[in-house]
């Protein structure tokens, strides 16, 4: 197809240049891959989170058809609330009871005990629980977060000196709910600026979230290990420091096995190597939206929604990292690199593609990512999804638009320039026209002239008329037939491939400039013609091409005198060894526009040039013919006050290189 960008509005020539023609689809892509940023901020921001759900639950669906169980590795202790307050306010035997729960633990050797309850103050029995969990070595704390405000957390120190130092590690847990609400991911760290302030507040305390240090414990691994690196997935991408996505195993529930503290005390759960969380699921206690809150499984797809408890994220937490279900986000800027490339697709197609092919390549580009995505999320790779495919969207919609709008100012103009064809063409015929209604006028004059005096002539066969007479009639005819050569040899001067040859020999000017006057005083009676020659001596010139110029002059001045004057013609030396000859009359004059387009050819410069006739061809030949010789034509003219052409010719023929 054509090519859209072309244009003829001259105004747009630069921007529609061929070499402008990419930068343009280039910018309408950019902007494309910008609006659709902004726009994704509010609109599409939820998009990405929902589409996760929708997979998670899909696997957890196939998972449970399977009768597989989601988070084999975590256990959850599920401890009353009433006993979860008591471990918080120190009642009589509460921490004891813990202390307890912690020897049972040991004796199943699990591979970390995480304790998710923030434990306040120093007690009496303090010492007692840090020897359990001494004794365990692999007890994580949880310490308490009391204000979101970065820069201003202040954690609670879990228990007395001797409980923080038997305890393996300990960290805060800290949710990031998305903008519907729903939690899908959990801090990593509190940001690095403010471990200082921890460390001046609140000896021991450490900034990394509770389930980045019971994963370290659980690997073996000291928790400062990972208290200045950032996570890593198992390919070895990096994870930032804040908003590590969950993978959720199953709707609140029925996603990790939960038992009583009583199987823990009895040895009835078989516990090794196991993460086991001392917490609550009771929804009284803490309760949070998730993103598998809605389940798809066959037996829970009917029931209302749930909220899972701050015990079950935790767990998710862990086992997301254990099972390296770390799910890893595209950059911001890989996210708009690819939207970008997204867009300049679809405006390609929509620009150089007919519109049928163009839609296909932007479905085929669609469908194409969508099943990219789907693989990458097997790999733990979560691609954006809501921006690539709205460029789609709106970039090809947006560069059909620009393509239609382009081809309608294409047709536009192509139309206005068949009407302006159209119009020089009856313009030219016109011309045609007036130019051979001129030509007819003008060559009949002489042609009268010719034939009244040959007439005379012929019926004076006796020469009554006397010899003088005879002789002057005779001279007349000649004159006017070298004026009807001139004027034939003006038309034919409108052809540029015609060559001039120039025969110089010496030649009087002043003679030359007497023959013309009288030709045109014989052709006129409401004219004065005044001759004031000063001697320039013999120029090298070319007779027959210099006494047409002087003929176009002289008969310009008559011409556009229409009610007659003066007519002065003027010869004489000029400066740098040049001779001027000017013919001043009294006539009608010309504006600066006209004079400037003086010299064209067919140029009628008048208002109204059906008032005077005219070829539009004379001064246009007389021009040629005088740079020819070397010399040039020039004009002084004011309108309503008549008019000055001045020939100027070198006194010698210019040398030629």
């Amino acid at each position: 197809m054509s090519d859209p960008w072309s244009s003829a509005d001259p105004s747009r020539s630069r921007w529609l240049a061929p070499a402008a023609r990419p930068a343009r689809r280039v910018v309408l892509a950019l902007a494309c891959t910008l609006a659709v940023l902004l726009v994704s901020e509010v609109v599409f921001s939820g998009f990405a989170p929902l589409v996760l759900d929708r997979r998670m639950r899909a696997r957890d669906a196939a998972r449970a058809a399977a009768g597989q169980q989601g988070g084999q590795q975590v256990v959850i202790v599920d401890v009353p609330t009433a006993e979860i307050e008591a471990w918080r306010a120190d009642q009589p035997g509460a921490r004891d009871r813990l202390a307890a729960l912690i020897h049972a633990l040991d004796r199943q050797d699990p591979a970390v005990v995480v304790i998710n309850v923030p434990l306040r103050g120093q007690r009496a029995a303090d010492p007692g629980l840090a020897e359990a969990m001494r004794r365990c070595g692999v007890v994580v704390l949880r310490a308490d977060l009391t204000s979101p405000r970065p820069g201003h957390y202040n954690l609670a120190l879990p228990l007395g000196l001797n409980a923080r130092n038997a305890a393996a590690g300990h960290g805060f847990v800290h949710w990031m709910p998305d903008r519907d609400g729903v939690v899908r991911r959990f801090t990593q760290s509190i940001a690095d600026e403010t471990g200082a302030a921890f460390a001046e507040r609140a000896a021991f305390a450490h900034e990394l979230a509770l389930p980045i240090v019971a994963c370290a414990v659980a690997r073996g691994l000291p928790p400062d290990s990972v208290a200045t690196r950032p996570l890593k997935t198992p390919t070895g991408h990096p994870r930032a420091r804040r908003g590590v996505l969950l993978f959720c195993d199953g709707p609140p529930g029925h996603g990790f096995a939960t038992i009583a503290p009583e199987d823990v005390l009895l040895d009835r759960a078989p516990l090794t190597g196991k993460v086991v969380i001392l917490g609550t699921t009771n929804l009284a206690n803490s309760a949070f939206n998730t993103p598998l809150s809605h389940s798809t499984r066959p037996e829970l797809i009917d029931l209302p929604p749930e909220y899972m408890s701050d015990t079950e994220l935790l767990a998710n937490a862990i086992h997301t990292q254990l099972d390296h279900h770390v799910l890893v986000e595209w950059s911001r800027f890989a996210a708009f690199l690819l939207t970008f490339l997204f867009a300049l697709g679809a405006v390609l197609a929509g620009y150089g593609l007919p519109t049928a092919v163009g839609l296909a390549a932007v479905i085929a580009g669609g469908a194409g990512w969508l099943a990219a995505a789907e693989i990458a999320f097997a790999h733990w790779l979560v691609l954006p999804l809501a921006e690539p495919l709205a460029v789609l969207l709106v970039g090809y919609p947006a560069a059909l638009i620009r393509r239609v709008h382009d081809e309608r100012d294409r047709a536009a103009a192509a139309a206005r320039e068949a009407h302006e064809q159209r119009r020089r063409m009856a313009e030219l015929d016109d011309t045609k026209q007036q130019l051979m209604r001129t030509v007819v006028h003008d060559l009949k004059v002489p042609v009268t002239i010719i034939k009244g005096q040959a007439l005379t002539l012929l019926g004076d066969a006796e020469h009554e008329l006397g010899a003088e007479l005879h002789e002057e009639f005779l001279a007349t005819m000649a004159a006017q037939c070298d004026r009807l050569t001139s004027m034939i040899e003006d038309i034919l001067d409108t052809d540029p491939s015609r060559p001039l040859h120039l025969r110089r020999e010496p030649t009087d000017l002043v003679t030359l400039v007497r023959q013309v006057i009288d030709m045109h005083r014989a052709a006129t009676d409401r004219h004065e013609f005044d001759l004031v020659a000063r001697p320039v001596g013999s120029l090298e010139v070319d007779h027959d091409l210099v006494l047409r110029v002087l003929n176009n002059l002289v008969s310009n001045a008559v011409k556009y005198s229409p009610n007659g004057g003066t007519v002065t013609v003027d010869v004489g030396p000029g400066a740098d060894s040049e001779v001027v000859v000017s013919v001043r009359d009294q006539g009608i004059g010309m504006s600066r526009e006209q004079v400037a387009r003086l010299f064209g050819m067919f140029s009628r410069v008048l208002d109204d040039p059906a008032s005077i006739p005219g070829t539009g061809i004379g001064l246009f030949s007389a021009r040629r013919l005088a740079e020819a010789h070397g010399g040039r034509i020039e004009v002084d003219s004011t309108l309503g006050g008549g008019s000055e052409f001045r020939l100027v010719l070198p006194r010698s023929a210019p040398e030629v290189p």
